[in-house]
């Protein structure tokens, strides 16, 4: 995202419970090739491949925590808070 010295920022998150029930429902209605399509897409560009997922929630946490967590995500503008983002 460009970042714009006269603009103001500011970020809007969901809660992380409901993003992580988003992603189950995703991760359970990918077809097998389309996993296999977004792996061998991402993993050019150095993004690990999205692993198989067999409903397991607490190997999707750990995955979800690890890799996507919007929390993760919404932490990482804390250091421009200084500079004019909210």
């Amino acid at each position: 995202m460009p970042i714009f010295e006269e603009c103001k920022y500011i970020a809007v998150y969901r809660d992380g419970r409901d993003t992580l029930m988003s992603w189950a429902n995703h991760r359970g209605a990918m077809r097998p090739e389309v996993i296999e399509f977004m792996n061998a897409s991402g993993t050019p560009d150095g993004l690990r491949p999205l692993p198989p997922w067999d409903g397991d929630m607490d190997e999707l946490f750990d995955q979800w925590s690890n890799d996507c967590s919007s929390i993760t995500h919404l932490a990482s503008w804390g250091p421009l808070r200084h500079e004019g983002f909210a």
